[in-house]
């Protein structure tokens, strides 16, 4: 799910302490915004199962003026708020989902649902081969 941001919202959202932010900074008739806007929800989705720990958000800034102290050059334009801090991490990848899950990942720490569920899958095997090859006792 998406939140989309708005001048009212904007300085609770970000602000908060255990929860990092990515934002999407959109115009509705920017054409490159379309394919960012859905690598994006694809993102978003990846990221489902982490809610509690990264919020995905967009702003329109045709109707919203960027709060004193952000400044958006253009759109689409994505941003990492982490953890209630101020400063922000700029995503300056491909408007790809793979590319801006990799930056969240690196960024955070934070893994996808796909990816732990396969380091799960993984780990597994690599345990099951280990307790094969443990001499019993």
């Amino acid at each position: 799910m998406i939140e989309e941001l708005t001048n009212k919202n904007f300085r609770s959202v970000i602000g908060q302490p255990n929860r990092s932010v990515l934002v999407k900074y959109y115009h509705p008739k920017c054409a490159a915004c379309r394919p960012a806007g859905q690598a994006f929800r694809d993102s978003a989705q990846a990221f489902s199962g982490r809610r509690d720990q990264l919020a995905f958000c967009a702003m329109d800034v045709s109707a919203n003026a960027c709060p004193a102290g952000i400044y958006v050059p253009g759109t689409p334009y994505i941003q990492l708020y982490i953890r209630g801090d101020t400063r922000r991490r700029t995503y300056l990848g491909e408007l790809d989902s793979n590319e801006i899950n990799r930056f969240i990942e690196a960024e955070l720490g934070l893994t996808t649902s796909d990816s732990a569920a396969a380091n799960l899958v993984a780990n597994a095997g690599v345990n099951a081969v280990a307790n094969a090859a443990a001499p019993s006792t």
